[in-house]
C-alpha cells in the first residue's frame, strides 16, 4: 500500500521532503524559532481546506496560536467555532519526567483521555 504525500505550498519544504502525509499523526519538532509554528499552521490550513477535522496539541496557549495565525493571514477562528479545528494546550496536561525526558507512555495515556473527552 502506498500513501501519497501532499504538497503544503511551501516550496522549500515541499522540495526538500516531498510534502506531508494526510490522515496520519504528524509531529512538528525543532529548535526555537526555526519555523515550526509557520509549518504547522500551513499544514493545518491545508487540511482544513479539504474539509477534514484537525486536532492540534499546542505548547503555547491557543489564544497565542490564533493571534499568530491571524498575523499570517490564516482564519482559524471559523473552523474552531464549527468544531472542525480543536486546539488543545499541553501546559498542565503533560509534565516532564524527573530526568528531563519526555514520558511517552504517560503522555499517550493522558492524550488518549483528553481526546476521548474532547471528541
Amino acid at each position: 500500500m502506498t500513501i501519497e504525500k501532499n504538497k503544503l505550498g511551501l516550496p522549500f519544504f515541499d522540495n526538500a521532503v516531498g510534502g506531508i502525509y494526510f490522515n496520519l499523526p504528524t509531529l512538528v519538532r525543532g529548535r526555537r524559532a526555526c519555523g515550526k509554528t509557520v509549518l504547522a499552521a500551513q499544514f493545518v490550513n491545508k487540511v482544513l481546506r479539504t474539509g477534514e477535522k484537525v486536532l492540534v496539541f499546542c505548547e503555547r496557549p491557543p489564544e497565542t496560536a490564533l493571534l499568530d495565525a491571524r498575523a499570517a493571514g490564516l482564519d482559524f477562528e471559523s473552523p474552531i467555532r464549527s468544531r472542525q479545528l480543536n486546539l488543545i494546550p499541553l501546559s498542565g496536561i503533560i509534565k516532564s519526567s524527573p530526568d528531563g525526558r519526555f514520558p511517552f507512555d504517560a503522555a499517550i495515556e493522558e492524550l488518549h483521555a483528553l481526546v476521548s473527552r474532547s471528541s
